[in-house]
């Protein structure tokens, strides 16, 4: 089927170099690309690749670490009065 439709992105102009010249190197435009792109999640029904949020440092995979053996009970709950949170918060250096 012949291309008769035209599509208009605005993407940055340094990633834009970047992705043009991989393709140049793979043998294909950027709309031979996009058409690829296109027909994977017509085929697929979905994106064809995972997407993610960045990992997390190391404080947070801590956090969440130490939720998780909250939740399965692995380690007791905190609980805290205002009071008694603050104090916390101060002696653990999170109020900084």
């Amino acid at each position: 089927m012949a291309k008769s439709q035209f599509m208009s992105i605005r993407i940055e102009p340094t990633l834009k170099d970047r992705v043009e010249t991989l393709f140049g190197e793979m043998g294909i435009t950027t709309s031979d690309a996009v058409t690829m792109f296109f027909a994977q999640v017509v085929n697929r029904g979905e994106i064809p690749f995972t997407i993610r949020a960045k990992n997390p440092n190391a404080v947070t995979l801590s956090a969440i670490e130490e939720t998780e053996d909250m939740i399965s009970g692995k380690i007791p709950l905190k609980t805290f009065n205002v009071e008694d949170m603050d104090k916390w918060l101060e002696e653990d250096g999170a109020s900084e």
